[in-house]
């Protein structure tokens, strides 16, 4: 069974990126507040939703094709994509701050350490952990160093920012990749003694509706700024 430290300790995660929107979107400007407050209803409704489907027979069922939680977490990668992309969120990133942009990413370390802690405690495979597959830490690790030496000290230019984005967009799709390929599916390909029943159940099953999506939705966006900016620049 999860210990309450390990729930705890993913769920803190969760509302930090969860109270962190609002201040985000609305700070200088962005968005209006009432915009803020919308976007942030909808995270937390998704996450109720997805809290009461946890650990359901639909989420279980090892003949599901395709698995119970990649249809659930469809529509979050989905819309993560999308809102990247329209161009009301270009003239958003516009006064987006890119050193936040690229430092928020950093959360992922914090979501690392705790899946390496799960598979160490037998919850999850070895394979969805730092020590197997899943190399996702160093772009949380990373992304400190990339913000500092980039928006702070200006080392770096806008294209290593727009590099260490793809490379973090790359780790991110792998450990997604990953995560599905383990679950007791048709699309198992990843064996495992350990079947990771914890990515079913609250608070994990966030890992893949929420914090994955919303770090697509980041390098997205930064790499839409460093885009923008560069023509600006060219202007």
């Amino acid at each position: 069974m999860i210990s309450v430290n390990q729930g705890l300790g993913f769920t803190a995660i969760v509302f930090s990126l969860l109270l962190y929107l609002p201040i985000w979107l609305s700070r200088d400007g962005r968005a209006s507040g009432r915009v803020a407050g919308i976007a942030t209803l909808l995270a937390l409704v998704w996450l109720v939703i997805c809290s009461e489907v946890a650990g359901s027979d639909w989420l279980l069922d090892p003949q599901a094709d395709p698995p119970g939680l990649v249809v659930l977490a469809a529509p979050a990668w989905l819309a993560a994509l999308v809102l990247s992309l329209l161009p009301a969120t270009g003239r958003l990133i516009d006064h987006a701050s890119g050193f936040w942009l690229v430092l928020f990413q950093s959360f992922r370390v914090g979501v690392e350490v705790l899946l390496i802690w799960l598979a160490v405690c037998g919850h999850l495979p070895d394979a969805m952990s730092f020590g197997g597959l899943n190399y996702d830490l160093i772009a949380g690790v990373s992304a400190p160093i990339v913000a500092v030496t980039a928006f702070r000290y200006r080392v770096v230019g806008w294209r290593m920012v727009i590099a260490w984005n793809i490379i973090g967009l790359a780790l991110l799709i792998g450990a997604a990749a990953v995560l599905v390929l383990s679950l007791r599916s048709p699309w198992q390909q990843v064996a495992s003694l350990r079947p990771p029943i914890a990515l079913v159940q609250v608070p994990y099953i966030w890992l893949l509706v929420f914090t994955m999506p919303l770090s697509l939705a980041g390098h997205l966006m930064s790499i839409r700024q460093m885009v923008r900016r560069r023509r600006t620049d060219d202007d």
